[in-house]
């Protein structure tokens, strides 16, 4: 009998994780806030996802100047800029990186509406919604604003 949990049976980190090594690709958490960027993490890195974090607006366009990730989910209250001011500002440099808009509930329709961003998730959410969310982002063709 295979004994999975070995460190003698062939590669069981194969059984275990098969999502974590079928990368999906490279997904930048945009929010100050450590904890949730935490919890991103540990959500799409366990849904096969390598997973960047910027702490305000000025480091997400440093990042996407430096290396653009697949997607971002990005949060509108930042410090030194907020998410839709870094949508403005990415549109402007001709970056199209399909985006996840996170924010308040009550506000996040509105907001994702009005800067054409097709997929959001209101906080609170639960993990799934956020996991459908991006790969909703991922596969989707968005429309470009110049």
């Amino acid at each position: 009998m295979l004994d999975l949990l070995s460190s003698n049976s062939p590669a069981p980190y194969l059984f275990l994780t098969p999502l974590a090594l079928q990368k999906r690709g490279r997904v930048l958490i945009a929010d100050d806030q450590a904890d949730f960027r935490l919890l991103c993490r540990r959500v799409l890195g366990l849904d096969g996802w390598d997973v960047l974090e910027a702490a305000d607006g000025r480091e997400v366009l440093r990042m996407v100047l430096d290396n653009p990730p697949d997607v971002m989910v990005l949060d509108q209250t930042m410090p030194y800029m907020k998410g839709e001011e870094v949508i403005h500002q990415l549109r402007t440099l001709d970056f199209d990186i399909p985006t996840v808009l996170v924010t308040s509930a009550e506000i996040v329709k509105p907001l994702a509406d009005r800067l054409g961003i097709e997929c959001y998730v209101g906080k609170p959410f639960r993990p799934e919604e956020l996991k459908e969310a991006v790969a909703a982002a991922r596969t989707r063709v968005h429309r470009r604003f110049f």
